[in-house]
């Protein structure tokens, strides 16, 4: 198997037979292999019985206090998955397996983040992605936010600032993407309609690392019509291509005091934030690698981009000096010409400092 079909949906709750067969038989239809399921409402006997209809391999996360939330993974009978480790998020709210299907090592995480859900829970959430995540990283979800103001919702007012751009920060350390919005980079489409709101949003995701975008055959939001929420569906190759390798500083950028200081600066930062002294070392030193890389992988990423950004300036302004110096007059020539040498002068200085940095 290459070709793994995943789907994540809200179900808005499975707390009948027939809501559960309707739900079920529409993922085998489908030939779902992995589902990731948000707001089942059932506690552990119930979700229990989703075993008995298809997916055997089920792991849950359950809501004690009464018929809310919940999240669940089936991975279907047809599937050969071998379990090595799951994690469950308290109050029914992720549910994280690690495992193996073939050569292939993955890290399912599935999450709904209530309404109310503040900071605090995404970092905690965050935390243990960033210890925990292994092979192949697939992350999906409601995550009840939308991250693109201006794509993402129909709504005039912003809610939640703090919280969304925490979670957009979070996910870029991680080096994680959006993987709908990176196949659709200008597209409006949604995952939720809010009728007391009259607002539509996209607000369910699948987060994978930079480094897997080029495993992903489609990504599209399909109908909303066993459930409020619409289905998100994934198709992903997992045949391990290459030996991975340790990931290994660029030491290019820490050839400026300005880098220097704005690594020392997120250091001390994330030990301010998360150094209570109620945190494993071992756990806050792991957290700490990963954010730092993510964060560097960043920087690096804005750096080429800003260079490949003046490489092309510089060239357009080379190309428009060349036809000037082809046709104007002998007066003005010389000092066209010499313009034109800056130029060539600075994309040599580009192209030389992106031998050394990149």
């Amino acid at each position: 198997m290459c070709s793994l079909s995943i789907a994540s949906l809200n179900v808005n709750g499975l707390t009948t037979p027939k809501k559960r067969g309707i739900i079920l038989q529409k993922l085998r239809k489908e030939n779902i292999q992995l589902a990731l399921l948000q707001e089942t409402h059932l506690n552990d006997q119930e979700h229990e019985k989703l075993k008995k209809l298809g997916f055997r391999n089920t792991y849950y996360s359950s809501y004690k206090q009464g018929r809310k939330r919940g999240v669940a993974i089936l991975i279907s009978n047809k599937t050969n998955f071998e379990t090595d480790k799951v994690i469950k998020g308290k109050d029914g709210q992720y549910i994280i397996v690690k495992g193996r299907m073939g050569d292939a090592v993955l890290t399912i995480v599935n999450v709904y983040a209530p309404p109310e859900s503040d900071k605090q829970f995404f970092k905690s959430l965050f935390n243990v992605i960033a210890v925990e995540a292994e092979g192949i990283l697939i992350c999906g979800g409601d995550f009840n936010v939308s991250l693109n103001f201006g794509l993402d919702t129909t709504s005039v007012h912003k809610h939640k600032k703090t919280v969304t751009k925490f979670v957009k920060i979070s996910i870029e350390e991680l080096g994680l993407i959006d993987v709908w919005r990176i196949l659709n980079p200008h597209k409006k489409d949604y995952t939720h309609y809010s009728a007391s709101h009259k607002v539509h949003s996209r607000i369910d995701y699948f987060f994978i690392s930079k480094s897997d975008i080029g495993r992903v055959e489609e990504c599209k939001i399909e109908g909303a019509d066993v459930s409020d929420h619409n289905i998100l569906h994934m198709k992903i190759n997992i045949l391990n291509r290459k030996k991975q390798t340790t990931w290994r500083l660029n030491v290019g950028i820490l050839n400026t005091e300005a880098n220097i200081k704005d690594i020392k600066t997120d250091i001390k930062q994330y030990l301010e934030e998360n150094d209570n002294g109620a945190v494993d070392p071992t756990v806050l030193w792991d957290t700490l690698k990963a954010v730092m890389r993510g964060k560097l992988i960043a920087k690096t990423t804005w750096l080429r981009k800003n260079r490949n950004k003046m490489y092309e300036e510089y060239s357009k302004k080379l190309k428009e000096l060349e036809q000037q110096v082809i046709h104007i007059m002998n007066c003005t020539r010389k000092q066209c010409s010499k313009d034109l040498q800056v130029s060539k002068d600075s994309l040599e200085n580009i192209n030389t400092s992106s031998h050394f940095v990149f």
